[in-house]
Protein backbone atom coordinates (compact mmCIF):
# COMPACT_ATOMS: atom_id res chain seq x y z
CA UNK A 1 0.00 0.00 0.00
CA UNK A 2 1.57 3.49 -0.96
CA UNK A 3 1.84 6.06 1.55
CA UNK A 4 -1.05 8.20 0.43
CA UNK A 5 -3.39 5.21 0.48
CA UNK A 6 -2.03 4.19 3.92
CA UNK A 7 -2.77 7.75 5.17
CA UNK A 8 -5.98 8.09 3.14
CA UNK A 9 -7.08 5.02 5.22
CA UNK A 10 -6.07 6.32 8.70
CA UNK A 11 -7.89 9.31 8.36
CA UNK A 12 -11.00 7.40 7.65
CA UNK A 13 -12.47 6.89 11.03
CA UNK A 14 -11.05 10.25 11.88
CA UNK A 15 -13.28 11.88 9.00
CA UNK A 16 -16.56 9.82 9.94
CA UNK A 17 -16.26 10.76 13.64
CA UNK A 18 -15.59 14.76 13.06
CA UNK A 19 -18.67 14.58 10.79
CA UNK A 20 -20.19 12.80 12.81
CA UNK A 21 -19.31 15.53 15.82
CA UNK A 22 -20.60 18.37 13.34
CA UNK A 23 -23.71 16.68 12.61
CA UNK A 24 -24.24 16.22 16.54
CA UNK A 25 -23.37 19.96 17.21
CA UNK A 26 -25.49 21.52 14.40
CA UNK A 27 -28.66 19.30 16.17
CA UNK A 28 -27.53 20.70 19.50
CA UNK A 29 -27.54 24.51 17.54
CA UNK A 30 -30.88 23.99 15.81
CA UNK A 31 -32.53 22.78 19.35
CA UNK A 32 -31.28 25.68 20.88
CA UNK A 33 -32.47 28.15 18.40
CA UNK A 34 -36.18 26.67 18.74
CA UNK A 35 -35.88 26.38 22.66
CA UNK A 36 -34.70 30.29 22.10
CA UNK A 37 -37.34 31.03 19.67
CA UNK A 38 -39.90 29.65 22.31
CA UNK A 39 -39.04 31.79 24.83
CA UNK A 40 -39.48 35.22 22.46
CA UNK A 41 -42.55 33.57 21.10
CA UNK A 42 -43.67 33.36 24.72
CA UNK A 43 -42.65 36.50 25.25
CA UNK A 44 -44.36 37.94 22.03
CA UNK A 45 -47.86 36.09 22.94
CA UNK A 46 -47.78 38.41 26.21
CA UNK A 47 -46.38 41.58 24.37
CA UNK A 48 -49.85 41.16 22.31
CA UNK A 49 -52.10 40.19 25.02
CA UNK A 50 -51.14 43.16 26.73
CA UNK A 51 -51.80 44.94 24.05
CA UNK A 52 -54.76 44.00 23.00
CA UNK A 53 -56.38 43.44 26.38
CA UNK A 54 -55.07 46.53 28.62
CA UNK A 55 -57.83 48.71 27.17
CA UNK A 56 -60.54 46.32 27.31
CA UNK A 57 -59.69 45.84 30.61
CA UNK A 58 -59.38 50.00 31.69
CA UNK A 59 -63.35 50.01 29.77
CA UNK A 60 -65.08 47.14 32.20
CA UNK A 61 -63.13 49.00 35.31
CA UNK A 62 -65.14 52.22 34.53
CA UNK A 63 -67.89 50.39 33.73
CA UNK A 64 -68.19 48.98 37.22
CA UNK A 65 -66.91 52.15 39.13
CA UNK A 66 -69.95 54.07 37.44
CA UNK A 67 -72.63 51.32 37.95
CA UNK A 68 -73.92 52.15 34.48
CA UNK A 69 -75.53 49.17 32.94
CA UNK A 70 -75.17 51.41 29.64
CA UNK A 71 -71.35 51.05 29.64
CA UNK A 72 -71.05 47.65 31.21
CA UNK A 73 -72.85 46.11 28.45
CA UNK A 74 -70.61 48.81 25.61
CA UNK A 75 -67.57 47.25 27.96
CA UNK A 76 -68.62 43.31 26.95
CA UNK A 77 -69.35 44.49 23.32
CA UNK A 78 -65.80 45.60 23.05
CA UNK A 79 -64.56 43.00 25.07
CA UNK A 80 -65.99 39.94 23.23
CA UNK A 81 -63.74 41.05 19.76
CA UNK A 82 -60.87 42.05 21.48
CA UNK A 83 -60.61 38.66 23.24
CA UNK A 84 -61.56 36.70 19.92
CA UNK A 85 -58.73 38.74 18.46
CA UNK A 86 -56.01 37.94 21.23
CA UNK A 87 -56.53 34.13 20.40
CA UNK A 88 -56.84 34.08 16.70
CA UNK A 89 -53.33 35.95 16.61
CA UNK A 90 -51.94 33.69 19.14
CA UNK A 91 -53.10 30.76 16.99
CA UNK A 92 -51.26 32.63 13.75
CA UNK A 93 -48.16 33.56 15.87
CA UNK A 94 -47.53 30.12 16.85
CA UNK A 95 -48.25 29.01 13.28
CA UNK A 96 -45.75 31.62 11.82
CA UNK A 97 -42.68 30.11 14.75
CA UNK A 98 -43.17 26.74 12.97
CA UNK A 99 -42.58 28.33 9.53
CA UNK A 100 -45.83 28.00 8.32
CA UNK A 101 -46.49 30.62 5.46
CA UNK A 102 -49.13 33.18 6.14
CA UNK A 103 -52.34 33.09 4.29
CA UNK A 104 -51.66 36.05 2.46
CA UNK A 105 -54.69 36.99 -0.33
CA UNK A 106 -55.52 40.84 -1.50
CA UNK A 107 -57.07 43.13 1.26
CA UNK A 108 -57.58 47.19 0.47
CA UNK A 109 -55.22 48.87 3.02
CA UNK A 110 -57.78 51.99 3.84
CA UNK A 111 -59.85 48.96 5.32
CA UNK A 112 -57.36 47.41 7.45
CA UNK A 113 -55.72 50.76 8.46
CA UNK A 114 -59.30 51.93 9.79
CA UNK A 115 -60.12 48.18 11.46
CA UNK A 116 -56.65 48.97 13.09
CA UNK A 117 -57.54 52.32 14.47
CA UNK A 118 -61.24 51.23 15.56
CA UNK A 119 -59.57 48.00 17.67
CA UNK A 120 -57.41 50.33 19.27
CA UNK A 121 -60.37 51.10 21.59
CA UNK A 122 -58.92 54.52 23.08
CA UNK A 123 -59.22 56.98 20.57
CA UNK A 124 -55.99 59.09 19.99
CA UNK A 125 -57.88 62.50 20.82
CA UNK A 126 -58.54 61.36 24.04
CA UNK A 127 -54.44 61.89 24.83
CA UNK A 128 -54.30 65.55 22.63
CA UNK A 129 -53.03 63.07 19.65
CA UNK A 130 -53.84 64.20 16.65
CA UNK A 131 -54.24 61.49 13.95
CA UNK A 132 -53.39 62.08 10.46
CA UNK A 133 -54.16 59.56 8.02
CA UNK A 134 -53.68 59.24 4.12
CA UNK A 135 -54.08 56.34 2.61
CA UNK A 136 -55.47 56.02 -1.11
CA UNK A 137 -58.87 53.73 -1.25
CA UNK A 138 -57.45 51.90 -4.01
CA UNK A 139 -54.05 50.61 -3.10
CA UNK A 140 -54.11 47.00 -2.19
CA UNK A 141 -51.64 44.69 0.03
CA UNK A 142 -51.13 40.62 -0.12
CA UNK A 143 -51.51 39.72 3.21
CA UNK A 144 -52.69 37.88 6.50
CA UNK A 145 -55.00 41.11 7.68
CA UNK A 146 -55.01 39.87 11.00
CA UNK A 147 -51.17 39.92 11.11
CA UNK A 148 -51.13 42.74 9.14
CA UNK A 149 -53.42 44.66 11.75
CA UNK A 150 -51.14 43.43 14.33
CA UNK A 151 -48.56 44.78 13.04
CA UNK A 152 -49.42 48.16 12.15
CA UNK A 153 -51.04 48.33 15.67
CA UNK A 154 -47.92 47.62 17.52
CA UNK A 155 -45.95 50.55 15.54
CA UNK A 156 -49.37 52.50 16.16
CA UNK A 157 -48.55 51.79 20.14
CA UNK A 158 -44.95 52.74 19.71
CA UNK A 159 -46.01 56.40 17.86
CA UNK A 160 -48.32 56.72 20.22
CA UNK A 161 -46.18 56.59 23.58
CA UNK A 162 -43.34 58.28 21.45
CA UNK A 163 -45.83 61.55 21.08
CA UNK A 164 -46.96 62.42 24.74
CA UNK A 165 -46.35 66.03 24.52
CA UNK A 166 -48.38 69.32 23.54
CA UNK A 167 -49.16 69.46 19.80
CA UNK A 168 -48.69 65.72 19.52
CA UNK A 169 -49.02 64.07 16.14
CA UNK A 170 -48.81 61.24 14.74
CA UNK A 171 -49.21 60.60 11.05
CA UNK A 172 -49.92 56.88 8.65
CA UNK A 173 -49.22 57.39 4.97
CA UNK A 174 -49.08 55.45 2.17
CA UNK A 175 -47.65 55.54 -1.86
CA UNK A 176 -47.54 52.36 -4.40
CA UNK A 177 -44.37 51.79 -5.88
CA UNK A 178 -43.89 49.46 -8.57
CA UNK A 179 -44.50 46.08 -7.02
CA UNK A 180 -44.84 47.27 -3.37
CA UNK A 181 -46.84 49.61 -0.73
CA UNK A 182 -44.20 51.95 1.10
CA UNK A 183 -46.51 52.54 4.02
CA UNK A 184 -45.00 55.06 6.73
CA UNK A 185 -45.91 55.44 10.25
CA UNK A 186 -44.51 58.93 11.57
CA UNK A 187 -44.50 60.86 15.21
CA UNK A 188 -43.13 64.03 15.99
CA UNK A 189 -42.18 62.62 19.30
CA UNK A 190 -38.15 62.38 20.96
CA UNK A 191 -37.04 60.17 17.76
CA UNK A 192 -34.30 58.39 17.54
CA UNK A 193 -30.85 59.42 16.91
CA UNK A 194 -29.36 58.47 12.88
CA UNK A 195 -26.76 56.83 14.50
CA UNK A 196 -28.97 54.47 16.95
CA UNK A 197 -31.20 53.89 13.72
CA UNK A 198 -28.31 52.58 12.08
CA UNK A 199 -26.30 50.66 14.70
CA UNK A 200 -29.24 49.45 16.38
CA UNK A 201 -32.66 49.60 15.20
CA UNK A 202 -32.24 48.79 11.25
CA UNK A 203 -29.85 45.84 11.83
CA UNK A 204 -32.47 44.30 13.81
CA UNK A 205 -35.12 44.85 11.56
CA UNK A 206 -33.22 43.18 8.79
CA UNK A 207 -31.49 40.68 10.89
CA UNK A 208 -33.67 37.25 10.76
CA UNK A 209 -35.74 36.31 14.14
CA UNK A 210 -35.19 32.40 13.64
CA UNK A 211 -31.44 32.52 14.02
CA UNK A 212 -31.41 35.66 16.25
CA UNK A 213 -34.41 35.07 18.79
CA UNK A 214 -32.91 36.80 21.50
CA UNK A 215 -31.88 40.32 19.40
CA UNK A 216 -35.30 41.60 20.57
CA UNK A 217 -34.49 42.44 23.50
CA UNK A 218 -32.19 45.92 22.76
CA UNK A 219 -35.29 46.82 21.06
CA UNK A 220 -38.56 45.64 22.97
CA UNK A 221 -40.71 42.98 21.96
CA UNK A 222 -43.56 45.23 20.28
CA UNK A 223 -41.17 45.43 16.74
CA UNK A 224 -39.91 41.87 17.18
CA UNK A 225 -43.48 40.44 16.37
CA UNK A 226 -43.55 43.36 14.02
CA UNK A 227 -40.35 41.97 12.08
CA UNK A 228 -41.39 38.57 11.79
CA UNK A 229 -44.71 39.35 10.82
CA UNK A 230 -43.40 41.47 7.67
CA UNK A 231 -40.35 39.10 7.16
CA UNK A 232 -43.25 36.31 6.76
CA UNK A 233 -44.78 38.70 4.01
CA UNK A 234 -40.89 38.71 2.06
CA UNK A 235 -41.94 42.47 3.56
CA UNK A 236 -39.27 44.77 4.73
CA UNK A 237 -39.08 47.40 8.01
CA UNK A 238 -36.61 49.84 8.14
CA UNK A 239 -36.85 52.99 10.86
CA UNK A 240 -35.79 57.06 9.38
CA UNK A 241 -34.68 60.33 11.35
CA UNK A 242 -37.22 62.64 10.50
CA UNK A 243 -35.93 65.92 9.04
CA UNK A 244 -38.02 67.63 12.13
CA UNK A 245 -39.27 65.96 15.72
CA UNK A 246 -39.57 62.48 15.63
CA UNK A 247 -38.90 59.19 13.76
CA UNK A 248 -40.66 57.26 10.90
CA UNK A 249 -41.18 53.49 10.58
CA UNK A 250 -41.47 52.62 6.61
CA UNK A 251 -43.11 49.45 5.23
CA UNK A 252 -42.48 47.91 2.28
CA UNK A 253 -45.37 45.11 1.71
CA UNK A 254 -45.50 43.43 -1.53
CA UNK A 255 -48.91 44.82 -3.18
CA UNK A 256 -52.00 43.37 -4.69
CA UNK A 257 -53.89 44.52 -8.03
CA UNK A 258 -56.34 41.86 -7.32
CA UNK A 259 -60.23 42.91 -5.74
CA UNK A 260 -59.62 42.95 -2.35
CA UNK A 261 -61.22 40.60 0.03
CA UNK A 262 -62.91 42.36 2.97
CA UNK A 263 -60.87 42.87 6.16
CA UNK A 264 -61.84 41.84 9.58
CA UNK A 265 -63.90 44.09 10.98
CA UNK A 266 -63.49 45.23 14.65
CA UNK A 267 -67.12 44.72 16.53
CA UNK A 268 -66.63 47.46 18.98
Amino acid sequence: MSQAAARSAAAGPLADASLDCLDHLQRELLNNHRLALLGTLTGALAHEYNNLMTPVLAFAHEALRQQDAGLMRRALEVAVPQVRRAVDISRKLLDLAHAARPAAAPARLKDLVETVIAASVRPFERDNIALEIDVDPFLHVRADPLLFQQMLLNLLLNARRAAQHDAARVRVSARREREHVILDVVDNGAGLSPQDISSRINPFLAGDPRTRPDDWQTVGMGLNVCRLIAQAHAASIEALANAGPGCTFRVRWPAADEPAQPAPQASC
